[in-house]
C-alpha cells in the first residue's frame, strides 16, 4: 500500500464516511434482540496507523445501545477504521503478496463485472458466455479456457492475460 495514501487526510475522511454509513444502517435496523430503538454509545479506541493531527471523531468507534431498559444490548457495526488483530494479519499477508507479485485486475471490482466480461470477450472472442460464467473471474480458469479455445501454449496465454490486465490497470 502506498505510504502517501495512509498519511492522506482525504483517505481517512473517506473511511470515516464509510463507517458513518455503516453506523447509520445499523442504527436504523434497531436492536437485533428486541427491535428496540438504538442510542449512540460511542467509545474511544486507540488508533493504529493514523496520521498525526486527525480530530477526535477519528478516534471514536461507532456503537449503539438498546433503549429498552430490560434489554440494553450493545450493537457495534463493522468498521473500516478499526480492524481486529486477525484482520491486520490478513492485510499484511495481502500487502506482502501485492508488493512481491504485483496486483491482478482480472475479476476485481475495478470494472463492473459486465463491463469486464465485455472486455474479455473483445480480447478473446472465441470464449462463450457459458465459458465466462464458469470462469467467474478466476485467472487460472481463464488461462485454461484460452489455451483450449485457441490452442496456444501456457506461456503465451499468461503473457496475453498479463498484457490484458496491464491495459485494464492503465485505464483506471
Amino acid at each position: 500500500m502506498d505510504e502517501a495514501l495512509l498519511t492522506d487526510l482525504r483517505f481517512h475522511q473517506l473511511l470515516l464516511g464509510f463507517d458513518q454509513d455503516l453506523a447509520r444502517s445499523a442504527c436504523t435496523q434497531g436492536c437485533r434482540y428486541c427491535r428496540g430503538v438504538l442510542h449512540s454509545a460511542r467509545y474511544w479506541r486507540k488508533p493504529r496507523g493514523f496520521p498525526v493531527g486527525l480530530g477526535d471523531e477519528y478516534r471514536q468507534r461507532f456503537s449503539f445501545c438498546c433503549a429498552v431498559k430490560e434489554c440494553r444490548k450493545r450493537k457495534t457495526p463493522t468498521s473500516l477504521r478499526f480492524l481486529g488483530p486477525k484482520v491486520y494479519g490478513a492485510a499484511i499477508i495481502v500487502l506482502v503478496s501485492v508488493m512481491r507479485d504485483g496486483t491482478v485486475y482480472f475479476g476485481t471490482d475495478k470494472l463492473p463485472a459486465d463491463q469486464l466480461t465485455g472486455k474479455v470477450k473483445e480480447q478473446w472472442g472465441k470464449l462463450t458466455d457459458d465459458d465466462l460464467d464458469r470462469i467467474a473471474g478466476k485467472r487460472d480458469q481463464l488461462a485454461g479456457r484460452i489455451q483450449e479455445a485457441y490452442g496456444i501454449e501456457k506461456d503465451e496465454v499468461e503473457k496475453q492475460i498479463h498484457e490484458f490486465e496491464k491495459r485494464q490497470k492503465d485505464q483506471f
